[in-house]
Formats: C-alpha cells, sequence, structure tokens
C-alpha cells in the first residue's frame, strides 16, 4: 500500500513538473535578432550594419518611413513593433559617425559643415592612419567599423550644411553658431511632427536629409 502511494506522488510530481516546464517553456517570447532583421529588411539599399548610412535611427524615424513609404518603406509595414525596435537597437550600437569625427578628427579638419575632408571614403581615412600622415598614426586604435562611421558622416556632410542653410538658418543662425547644435535626428523630426515653432513646413524633407542635418549639427 505505502509503495502505491509512493509511486503515485512520484508519478504525480512528475506530470506536474512537466506541466510546469510546458508552462514556462510558452511563457517566454523571443526576442527579435535585430542584426537579422537589419541584414533581411535593410541592408540591400541602407549598406551592410556596420557601415550603414542610417547609422543612429531610432524606432520614431523608422516608423516614420514605414507610415510614409519614404523610399519605398511601406513595403515594410509587416514588420511588428519590436522588430522595428530591435532594428533600431542594433543600428544604436553602431559608432555614430558625427560624434566619432568631433572626438577625433574636428581639431586638425574643422566642422563637419566646413570640413575639407568632405567625402573622404573609409580607404582613404585608413591608409592616412596607416602611413602616419599628418601624425594621423594616433588614431590607430579606431576600429574599422568606426573608421567607416566617420566616412559616412563625411558623406553626409555637404547635403547637410546646404540642407541646413536652405531651411534652417534663417531662424537658428549660420551653422558654425547655431542655436541648435547638438540636436539629434530624432529631436528634429519630433519637432518637424510636432509642428514646434512652426517646424511643420519642414515635412517634406525626407528621413536622409534630417540626417544629413543632424550629422553636421553634431560637429559643425
Amino acid at each position: 500500500m505505502r509503495a502505491r502511494i509512493k509511486n503515485g506522488m512520484i508519478l504525480m510530481g512528475l506530470i506536474l513538473g512537466c506541466s510546469i516546464g510546458a508552462a514556462t517553456a510558452y511563457a517566454f517570447t523571443p526576442v527579435p535578432d535585430g542584426e537579422v532583421l537589419y541584414a533581411n529588411n535593410c541592408a540591400v539599399c541602407h549598406g551592410a550594419l556596420d557601415a550603414s548610412a542610417k547609422i543612429g535611427a531610432n524606432s520614431t524615424l523608422i516608423n516614420y518611413a514605414i507610415s510614409g513609404n519614404i523610399g519605398g518603406m511601406g513595403s515594410l509595414s509587416s514588420l511588428a513593433p519590436d522588430e522595428i525596435q530591435a532594428i533600431a537597437t542594433s543600428l544604436a550600437t553602431v559608432p555614430r559617425g558625427a560624434s566619432l569625427y568631433a572626438s577625433n578628427c574636428v581639431a586638425c579638419h574643422g566642422g563637419l559643415s566646413s570640413t575639407a575632408k568632405a567625402g573622404a571614403d573609409s580607404t582613404t581615412i585608413q591608409n592616412a592612419i596607416t602611413a602616419n600622415t599628418g601624425g594621423m598614426g594616433t588614431f590607430a586604435t579606431l576600429t574599422p567599423v568606426q573608421v567607416q562611421a566617420i566616412a559616412s558622416a563625411l558623406t553626409m556632410a555637404p547635403a547637410g550644411t546646404a540642407l541646413y542653410a536652405g531651411n534652417c538658418a534663417a531662424c537658428h543662425g549660420v551653422i558654425t553658431a547655431s542655436a541648435k547644435f547638438g540636436a539629434d535626428s530624432s529631436r528634429i523630426q519630433n519637432a518637424i511632427g510636432g509642428d514646434t515653432g512652426g517646424m511643420g513646413a519642414l515635412s517634406a524633407l525626407t528621413l536622409d536629409d534630417i540626417q544629413a542635418i543632424s550629422a553636421v549639427l553634431t560637429s559643425p
């Protein structure tokens, strides 16, 4: 009799254990992989993640581009909010070129809005570091991803300078003395979306335009 009770209790424990284990398994939702989602949905237009033209884009900007079908991004409307956030998170982990430029290059080459190095690509920058051109060997600690991020910022610089002059300078002053120094793309887009100070008039600016303006404001 005792053996039956004992065996029954063991069996009940196994059943409960399996049930709890099954419930626990279903309680966890896999976290979307931002890097995989970016590779599958974004890389064909914007380049590989470590050299993306969209470095720093947050979920607000991505949603804005999708809802406005900017550059055909309406085709990504099936992405769930957590997937968009995962992509934004992966973009945020990539070094931002404008900030890296400000930290490493501005002392010698001037701000992004006036630099003579606008348009320099990653190969040119890396070669200058390797050859210690103008003492650039001191930047040998920069990773290839960081060098590419700086090159991306330099590529956006001419467009950002022109866009700022045409859309922002009348209210905020010339870029080298702008009252909006440091404004990032999210802040600019929020101001446009909320028509702050009449900035709704700039709603025709694309995501690329806003990011280019942000780049030169980060390091004018």
